[in-house]
């Protein structure tokens, strides 16, 4: 397996990424990879139409998430 971002949003990452899973998945496998990544932030929405697109596309599907972390007064305390 070849180089795959792993730090990737959607238009399901608000404010963050603003284009389709599908897209996102077209454009890894038009450029050559064996994998596409998608890490919406603090949601995983898109991630069954990114398998979906990875499936047809013939490529495998990386999943993970940017996950807003709240301190215990729930004012953000970081990112992980």
């Amino acid at each position: 397996m070849g180089f795959v971002h792993l730090h990737v949003a959607s238009t399901f990452s608000y404010h963050h990424g603003v284009t389709p899973p599908s897209d996102l998945v077209a454009a890894a496998a038009a450029a050559g990879a064996d994998a596409a990544a998608l890490t919406d932030r603090d949601r995983m929405s898109g991630l069954v139409r990114h398998v979906a697109a990875c499936r047809a596309a013939g490529i495998d599907a990386v999943a993970g998430i940017d996950l807003t972390l709240l301190d215990g007064a729930g004012a953000p305390a970081g990112r992980c």
